[in-house]
């Protein structure tokens, strides 16, 4: 719903500025732009390794469950039914502990890519908006959003060799 209230925000918007006749429409490719920016590259390592640790969380916890279940099946004939009663409740504990860690740790690893993915985002549009400033364009749209534009300036390279002089200056 709000994607819709911007879109007819943008539409009220560019229908008063062409109607002024003076306005300067650019597209970038947003996605060739976000897997070329260096900051993306940052971004994916970090998350990489948040995911790595966090699958040896898991794997800890899923090796002891392993552990439970392989040390009641050699001694299940040999223990009491109520042993073997309590041992299958801990082993299911131990699963539903499994269970809910797993769960919460893909939550917090998709929570984690959202935000490092919006923070590419805006530092994106930080340097689109450079651009688009440079060359005097009062709007700027992805172009795989777009399914008619006329005569619209591409500033897709322009912002790819702003990435390369980020890279050369190290920032």
């Amino acid at each position: 719903m709000k994607k819709i209230l911007i879109m007819v925000g943008v539409m009220i918007l560019s229908s008063q500025l062409l109607w002024a006749g003076n306005l300067k429409i650019a597209t970038v490719n947003l996605a060739k732009l976000f897997n070329a920016y260096p900051g993306t590259t940052i971004a994916k390592q970090k998350l990489k390794a948040i995911t790595h640790e966090k699958e040896k969380e898991l794997s800890g916890l899923q090796a002891k469950l392993l552990q439970m279940m392989q040390s009641l099946k050699s001694k299940e004939s040999v223990l009491p039914a109520s042993e073997v009663k309590k041992r299958e409740a801990a082993i299911e504990a131990k699963r539903e502990e499994y269970l809910t860690d797993q769960s919460t740790i893909e939550n917090e690893l998709t929570q984690e890519e959202n935000v490092m993915t919006q923070n590419v985002i805006k530092q994106i549009s930080k340097i689109v908006s450079k651009v688009a400033v440079a060359h005097h364009v009062d709007l700027v749209l992805d172009s795989a959003k777009v399914l008619y534009l006329k005569n619209p300036i591409n500033l897709t390279q322009d912002v790819l060799n702003e990435f390369a002089n980020l890279s050369v200056l190290g920032q």
